[in-house]
């Protein structure tokens, strides 16, 4: 029987890692600095947490008890400000991390190489997503943008034309990404993104606002599938209940 691992953190920093098949405490770690988001990678190998503006890349704990269970990997930089959301590839090679500087940034976890800086959004960046192939990323903000961003392989700023290079974030000897959908959401009365997740297998992406609204959207077109109100009435009841 696989061993399930639950690690909870408290907002200034302190971790608890439990054995959740057995409800047990295995270790109790302490964090520098406040951790905004924490997530592990699809492998169950690592995890990354948003320490402020560094992303730090961990080694997961082992299976049994040892002296020093969190072992620290890599500490990434290059935010401005807070992290918010954290993505993994699924193959563990990559990792997004959207910041409170309305910025998404790719980095290679195997290897050091330039990070991607994707900069369209103006807005803090709550949401951002690999898609199943790995070559496109949904990024999303909290005033109500999403964004669609394509990896172009073997291709150069030197191939494109004028009207392509205004929507270009990156490029290196190996390829681009370009910005190649935009979708607005056009809230009202001071209304803004609180959450978002994404389904990979089903392209499907989840929205909620302020006013208690989850919508959601069939990617990448960006169409609405289903849409769901919930009063503050509704949210009190349920949690008496």
């Amino acid at each position: 029987m696989s061993i399930l691992f639950l690690l909870t953190l408290r907002s200034e920093g302190s971790a608890v890692l439990i054995n959740f098949r057995r409800e047990a405490l295995l270790t109790r770690f302490k964090f520098k600095f406040p951790v905004s988001v924490i997530k592990f990678d699809p492998s169950g190998k690592m995890f990354a947490a948003g320490v402020g503006r560094l992303l730090q890349i961990w080694k997961s704990p082992p299976k049994y008890m040892e002296f020093t269970p969190f072992r620290l990997l890599n500490t990434i930089m290059g935010h401005y400000d807070e992290i918010l959301c954290i993505e993994w590839s699924a193959d563990s090679r990559f990792i997004l991390s959207g910041g409170q500087d309305a910025t998404c940034r790719i980095n290679r976890v195997d290897k050091v190489t330039k990070p991607v800086n994707l900069v369209a959004h103006n807005g803090p960046v709550i949401g951002c997503f690999f898609r199943e192939n790995h070559d496109t990323v949904y990024t999303v903000s909290s005033d109500g943008a999403v964004y669609t961003w394509d990896w172009n392989a073997n291709e150069t700023e030197e191939h494109l034309s004028p009207d392509q290079l205004h929507d270009i974030r990156f490029s290196s000897t190996e390829g681009i990404w370009s910005l190649e959908g935009r979708h607005y959401l056009g809230y009202k009365n001071r209304t803004s993104i609180t959450s978002c997740a994404y389904h990979k297998k089903n392209d499907l992406l989840v929205i909620g606002n302020s006013a208690g609204v989850f919508t959601l959207y069939a990617m990448p077109d960006f169409s609405e599938v289903h849409s769901l109100s919930i009063t503050q009435h509704e949210i009190n009841t349920a949690a008496i209940n």
